[in-house]
């Protein structure tokens, strides 16, 4: 029976990737054209502030934050470092399937944003070079083009058309409101400077991450606000419906009981 939860996390990640694959298919037909001349399709791309091996560390850091948390929580009763160990990483490993299950479904709505609208980049013209755009009229919209550009790959090129919303704002916003709403639950009758302070940095963070894709050139302003939306909804949900009032409070406090401690902190996220 052990083996169910396991087996029920596979199934699900097999499930979004089959179906990241299906989109990719079914979205070979959608094109979308530009209207020559468009400034705003105009930009050079810049280094990404926020790289990817970056941002895959961003969106694990939230359970770095918390097992350090939950581990001094426990630690200031249990007085044992084994124990508090165990009892982080109960409770750590319980929010980590969450956390990630809904991160799953957010990168999954964010792909098909992608794919089924084709918006293209603020760099498209430098990325794509379309063939029409030199010989065409000014503010004329231009239906059917092909990229002429071989100094990239066909994966740069189709990526260039996929601005529409914006996947890293969404991470950021996502992990950052996480822990605020997570803390903001636990720690509710806590200092009233430490905790502000807390989750105002957080949502600097969240949003110089996410401000950082327009002076890359990555995406529009419209691309980065519906991604820090998308990542807001997404980290209530996965804060207040999946993980509210559901942590293994019993098997913590049986553990506690067993030896022989006692535990103050509730566990409430």
């Amino acid at each position: 029976m052990k083996l169910l939860p396991s087996i029920y996390y596979i199934l699900k990640f097999i499930f979004v990737i089959l179906t990241f694959i299906t989109l990719y298919f079914l979205s070979q037909h959608v094109h979308r054209g530009f209207i020559c001349g468009d400034s705003s399709l105009s930009l050079t791309p810049r280094p990404d502030t926020i790289s990817n091996a970056l941002l895959v560390f961003w969106g694990f850091s939230p359970f770095l934050i918390l097992f350090v948390w939950e581990f001094s929580s426990i630690y200031a009763n249990s007085r044992t470092i084994k124990f508090s160990l165990k009892q982080s990483w109960k409770i750590v490993a319980f929010l980590c399937h969450r956390f990630f299950a809904d991160m799953l479904l957010m990168h999954l709505v964010v792909v098909a944003a992608k794919f089924f609208t084709r918006s293209h980049r603020p760099h498209f013209f430098e990325t794509c070079k379309p063939d029409k755009m030199y010989n065409c009229t000014l503010g004329t919209f231009v239906d059917s083009f092909e990229c002429t550009n071989t100094e990239v790959g066909k994966i740069r090129k189709i990526d260039a058309s996929m601005s529409f919303f914006s996947g890293h704002a969404a991470t950021c916003v996502y992990s950052c409101f996480f822990i605020i709403w997570y803390i903001q639950r636990k720690l509710q009758s806590s200092s009233i400077v430490i905790i502000p302070f807390i989750q105002t940095l957080l949502i600097c963070l969240a949003f110089y991450g996410s401000i950082s894709r327009v002076f890359d050139h990555r995406h529009h302003w419209w691309d980065v606000l519906a991604g820090g939306i998308v990542g807001l909804i997404t980290s209530y949900h996965a804060c207040y419906v999946l993980c509210d009032n559901s942590l293994p409070r019993k098997e913590v406090r049986k553990d506690i009981k067993d030896n022989n401690q006692t535990f103050l902190p509730t566990i409430n996220v």
